[in-house]
């Protein structure tokens, strides 16, 4: 076995570490939740634990009351916290190359940048793009992270963080499903005439005050019914997302977006068809370990081939801290 190329090495990890942002950058740029969380500072690390912790206070005090004089008072400790626990999940990416290509394009400084190059692009937009459809994901394929899909599900009943939301309620995400949504658990078709309808009725149930949604992300079926809802009326959309390529949209005090995520055959969009997700993203966190954020590791050499691989990890998963301030409105029998 030939001993690895310096060159090839050397050029290789230096160009993953002056180039790893552009995997966020990447993401960011065809994933509409991924860059509203990096704008918000909802991205954030975590050194170390076996597990990755969300505090959540959920329940009032329960030492109030009201008294005169000499009443006794409830002194009595309170539980008002509890935690969701996230496993750590791990994912990587490789840049390699043969002994055969070190061999062919030794001593030309030009052909192997240009090798180097070509393959540190594919596993930047790999990684990029492998992110964008987890973040949708239900978290069901071995050591994936949990998406919306499992963070505001459908039957909001699951187990999120080790919480099972069958025993609690306050962990369970709010959900109208068009095709029981009519009087008496009727269906309803989703269309342009009553899709705000069902969003005033979904804004309603996530709004405690001053918190309400401040994101929603559509398939662009249900997006479509919602612009064509507005054409009679003015609409407005921020400059700042239009000039990154998303096509926006404002309900009430919420940027609306679509996003068509595919599968990794170009075709099958990973965004669930009629379906709407209401985000408070003050909630949501994508965790990643320090010294995980596709991070290049030290160059390997292959056991038993004649190769060469450089790997880039990442180590984290996405978390929520309140399933309860978000929703998901969809349509069943689509």
């Amino acid at each position: 076995m030939t001993a690895p190329n310096s060159l090839f090495t050397e050029l290789t990890v230096a160009t993953l570490k002056s180039r790893k942002k552009e995997i966020a950058d990447n993401i960011g740029q065809h994933n509409a939740l991924y860059r509203r969380m990096r704008e918000k500072g909802n991205m954030r690390t975590v050194s170390g634990g076996t597990t990755i912790v969300e505090n959540l206070d959920y329940a009032e005090n329960a030492t109030f009351q009201r008294f005169s004089g000499y009443d006794v008072l409830n002194v009595s400790p309170s539980t008002v916290f509890t935690a969701a626990e996230f496993l750590w999940m791990q994912a990587a990416v490789h840049v390699t190359y043969s002994g055969r290509e070190e061999r062919i394009n030794k001593g030309s400084k030009e052909r192997v940048f240009d090798l180097v190059k070509s393959r540190v692009d594919n596993a930047i937009a790999t990684a990029a793009n492998a992110m964008n459809r987890d973040m949708y994901s239900a978290g069901t394929l071995t050591n994936q992270i949990g998406g919306l899909q499992l963070i505001v599900a459908t039957t909001p009943t699951n187990t999120v963080g080790g919480i099972d939301g069958n025993t609690w309620a306050f962990w369970r995400n709010k959900v109208i499903n068009f095709n029981t949504a009519g009087p008496g658990g009727a269906s309803v078709t989703p269309s342009k005439d009553n899709m705000r309808t069902y969003m005033n009725q979904m804004w309603l149930k996530l709004t405690r005050g001053a918190e309400v949604p401040d994101f929603i992300l559509m398939d662009p079926t249900f997006y479509e019914y919602y612009e064509e809802s507005l054409q009679v009326l003015q609409r407005y959309a921020s400059a700042n997302e239009g000039a990154q390529g998303f096509q926006t949209l404002k309900y009430k005090s919420a940027d609306v977006f679509f996003d068509q995520t595919l599968a990794p055959d170009g075709v099958t969009p990973i965004m669930p068809a009629k379906t709407a997700y209401f985000l408070n993203t003050k909630y949501l966190k994508l965790v990643e370990h320090p010294d995980a954020q596709w991070t290049p590791m030290e160059d390997k050499v292959s056991v038993n081939q004649d190769a060469t691989i450089v790997p880039l990890l990442w180590m984290g998963n996405m978390t929520v801290s309140n399933r309860f301030m978000q929703g998901v409105l969809y349509d069943s029998a689509s």
